[in-house]
């Protein structure tokens, strides 16, 4: 039992430490965990594997791809790793934006990675945000699991982000920001009134979460639904969907 326990204890003081994880095509893919929270955003959740490999199926070298909650980078890193397409990474937890850069970097992908450490949401200005860091639940722009610390943040409208030519036009996008993707995609208002939406919009919808913020599962797809996108998929995992839009239009069904 002592054996154990001193092992147990050596495994715990082991952070920061390196971890490898393969996606599709990618290799070898780096980064550096500082706990066990990080390390299981990077080789604990085979279905967010799974949804990761949707994404890179989805993508074309020449795409523009917008990974929404992008937490230390797996999703977004191994989607440049495999398709080679330009990235725009959102982060607006300090912390983790941190740890997203230094991710990137240990990839060698900081030509092609582009880190935007503010707030997706339905208005630019500032906005209450609540976070425990990156050795806790994740941070949203509700107190949806109990995060310690309520800061402020800068927040951007894409649509006023592409005016101000911060960032490029999305060709396929995915939201994960703990019930706040509608606030996310009401920000959008323009780009999808053009018919200049991305063709493909990959979201992680969290049922419990979207009632901090008045929203429903129903409500976000009867929003994509007026806005021309069809749910191709939903796929449940524990007390969160996976779904997968497509725009129509576009000689999609």
């Amino acid at each position: 039992m002592m054996k154990y326990l001193t092992a147990l204890k050596n495994y715990f003081k082991s952070y920061p430490r390196m971890v490898k994880q393969e996606v599709l095509r990618s290799g070898k893919l780096q980064f550096e965990v500082h706990n066990l929270i990080e390390e299981d955003r990077v080789t604990g959740s085979n279905s967010e594997i799974e949804f990761t490999e949707e994404i890179i199926k989805e993508l074309k070298s020449s795409d523009n791809y917008f990974d929404v909650g992008s937490c230390i980078g797996f999703t977004a890193i191994a989607a440049a790793k495999n398709a080679g397409c330009r990235v725009f990474a959102f982060e607006p937890d300090a912390e983790l934006a941190e740890h997203l850069r230094h991710n990137i970097s240990l990839n060698a992908l900081t030509d092609i990675i582009q880190v935007n450490q503010w707030a997706v949401s339905d208005k630019d200005g500032t906005i209450d945000f609540f976070t425990s860091g990156a050795n806790g639940a994740s941070p949203s722009l509700a107190q949806t699991q109990n995060q310690n610390r309520k800061i402020s943040v800068n927040t951007y409208k894409i649509d006023s982000a592409i005016d101000q030519k911060m960032i490029e036009p999305p060709s396929v996008m995915k939201i994960d920001i703990e019930g706040a993707e509608l606030m996310a995609l009401k920000g959008m208002n323009k780009i999808f009134s053009t018919g200049t939406g991305p063709r493909t919009i990959f979201i992680e919808s969290h049922p419990p979460f979207m009632e901090h913020f008045n929203h429903t599962i129903e409500m976000l797809q009867q929003y994509m639904k007026e806005n021309n996108y069809k749910e191709v998929y939903m796929k449940k995992r524990g007390e969160e969907y996976h779904h997968k839009f497509i725009k129509l239009g576009q000689g999609n069904v």
